[in-house]
């Protein structure tokens, strides 16, 4: 089973949602959330399996574009800008947004990626209102890697030093006895 790691700035609350994108298929959506600058802005980490492995470009495509659909969706929002990317030859995409949520406008910034059967979900949510903090996007962005859980690695290190900003390691290779 494969996964990767992320440091956040705190230790993360964990939920899971079941959602209906299609009749009959049911997928579960694991994340973990963690809040700063007094709830005005949230870093989510989460995942979620499809039922079977992707066989065509065709089928990862429509997958990934599902999930940037689900997102938009979810927050009620708008797409403001959409790329194709990749991460040790997984695709994903990188796309901002605005919405609205609980009656507040907000904006964000996600990034998804396909390994397997797996998605893998990264957003930062903050209020409209807010400018986007750069330094924390490259950060939580900078995706480098994907491992296999015999292989433990450090997703986001610090590149500038050797003490780090972020010290709660959520390793989401995701066994019930990692998290």
């Amino acid at each position: 089973e494969s996964g990767f790691q992320i440091q956040l700035p705190g230790q993360p609350r964990s939920m899971s949602r079941t959602v209906t994108p299609q009749k009959g298929l049911e997928i579960t959506i694991h994340m973990y959330i963690v809040s700063l600058h007094e709830g005005r802005v949230a870093l989510i980490a989460g995942y979620h399996d499809v039922p079977e492995p992707p066989a065509t470009d065709a089928k990862r495509k429509e997958i990934l574009d599902g999930g940037v659909n689900g997102t938009l969706v979810n927050v009620v929002g708008q797409l403001l800008t959409h790329e194709e990317m990749e991460v040790e030859g997984c695709p994903g995409r990188r796309f901002t947004w605005r919405g609205s949520r609980k009656g507040r406008e907000i904006a964000g910034q996600s990034q998804l990626v396909l390994n397997g059967r797996r998605v893998y979900q990264l957003s930062i949510i903050r209020l409209a209102t807010m400018d986007a903090d750069e330094k924390l996007s490259t950060r939580f962005f900078w995706l480098r890697r994907m491992i296999d859980s015999s292989t433990p690695s450090t997703v986001m290190p610090d590149r500038n030093s050797s003490k780090t900003e972020c010290p709660v390691t959520i390793p989401l290779v995701f066994s019930s006895s990692m998290v």
